[in-house]
């Protein structure tokens, strides 16, 4: 495989993979969440927490596999170097957004899906505001790899 076919190769990995955790985090957001608001507490905890442990085994990889190979990509063609860093820098970042930002209220979910006791000492609405706001902060990560895989694809169509 010559240097011209692997970068290519590369760089529609990079933009498939971001384009896929980008959709899946807007079906989240979108479709499912608005669902599981509308359910009892302890139900809604149940099926996000499945839906949050299963989207983790996708999500994480296609962020990893998108931004390994944009930054492979981004060494092999220095006339592109910047735009592809930026695109791997843009998905890699949504890791970065759940651990700084979406933590503590996945951790909270989690932890009063586990605990009866704790599911019952929440305040009255604390699980629907707390399904509310990893909604929109999920939507920050649709964002981030949508632009993203936007980035990449720009890089893919521009001559070198």
């Amino acid at each position: 495989m010559d240097s011209r076919t692997a970068t290519t190769s590369l760089q529609a990995i990079g933009i498939t993979c971001a384009l896929l955790h980008s959709g899946i985090s807007a079906g989240s957001s979108l479709l499912t969440l608005p669902i599981l608001q509308r359910l009892p507490a302890g139900t809604a905890l149940d099926i996000w927490t499945e839906f949050f442990d299963r989207g983790l085994a996708v999500v994480v990889p296609l962020a990893i596999a998108s931004t390994v190979a944009s930054a492979t990509a981004a060494y092999l063609t220095p006339p592109k170097r910047n735009t592809l860093a930026a695109a791997g820098g843009l998905v890699i970042s949504t890791l970065i957004w759940t651990a700084l930002v979406m933590a503590p209220g996945i951790q909270r979910m989690i932890l009063l899906n586990d605990s009866a006791a704790e599911l019952e000492k929440a305040a009255a609405g604390e699980v629907l505001a707390l399904l509310k706001a990893w909604s929109w902060q999920n939507m920050v990560r649709f964002a981030l790899s949508g632009a993203g895989g936007v980035v990449g694809l720009w890089a893919l169509v521009q001559s070198e």
